[in-house]
């Protein structure tokens, strides 16, 4: 049976709500000519929408005995060979400049603590996993424990 070392659902920050608050407004005064009320109900539906949107998008995480799941991806324990958490400050450059294009992304908006996971499989290209997560230091001592 496999024991689940970690488990995390990152979601999106405050900032993607308040991001969100024109949206209605705009929809609203779109209908505004036609019918106010029919606005409101379609500015608060596409609110609606859009945050359930990326509620249900948000990055599932997943570690157990054998597998470190993040969506659909999944990788060997065996595979990780180096976990490196990144400082709140060089988030934006990890993120930039510093990121190879070969890299496995999932990023969260909103979230600015990550980690990054390197991956030595020979047969596999990708030379690391950069990830948001609000329990950075947790995931890494789980991923170290390997």
């Amino acid at each position: 049976m496999k024991q689940t070392a970690f488990k995390e659902t990152v979601y999106p920050g405050l900032g993607l709500y308040l991001a969100l608050t024109p949206l209605p407004l705009a929809i609203w005064l779109t209908f505004l000519p036609l019918d106010a009320t029919l606005g409101v109900i379609m500015g608060s539906g596409a609110y609606a929408a859009a945050v359930g949107f990326f509620v249900f998008r948000s990055p599932k995480i997943f570690l157990d005995d054998e597998y470190l799941r993040v969506s659909n991806a999944k990788i060997e324990r065996g595979f990780i060979s180096n976990v490196r958490p990144i400082a709140k400050s060089e988030t934006f450059r990890a993120r930039g400049a510093e990121l190879d294009s070969r890299a496995f992304t999932r990023f969260q908006i909103g979230v600015n603590t990550m980690l990054r996971i390197e991956i030595s499989d020979p047969r596999d290209s990708t030379p690391y996993w950069l990830l948001s997560t609000r329990k950075v230091k947790k995931l890494a001592r789980a991923l170290d424990a390997n």
